[in-house]
């Protein structure tokens, strides 16, 4: 799956950031399609399912062992 649903919460102070956590790769894609720009990390492989469109241009920025950082564009 794309998505990491991993997300460590025992240090948040409040419960804002259960607005941004993403527990299946379903609403991690419904979100992507409403982004117009946005940074992601993730392996190499899983970059064609983060493009979600052809409206969708990643682009490589930063290369590290296991993941990548991607700016995502719609075009």
């Amino acid at each position: 799956a794309a998505f990491y649903s991993g997300r460590e919460t025992q240090f948040e102070k409040n419960n804002v950031y259960k607005k941004y956590l993403i527990k299946d790769n379903e609403t991690f894609i419904n979100l992507l399609k409403n982004l117009n720009k946005f940074f992601i990390v993730t392996k190499p492989a899983y970059i064609t399912e983060i493009k979600v469109d052809d409206s969708l241009d990643c682009n490589l920025i930063a290369v590290q062992k296991d993941h990548s950082a991607y700016l995502c564009e719609r075009l």
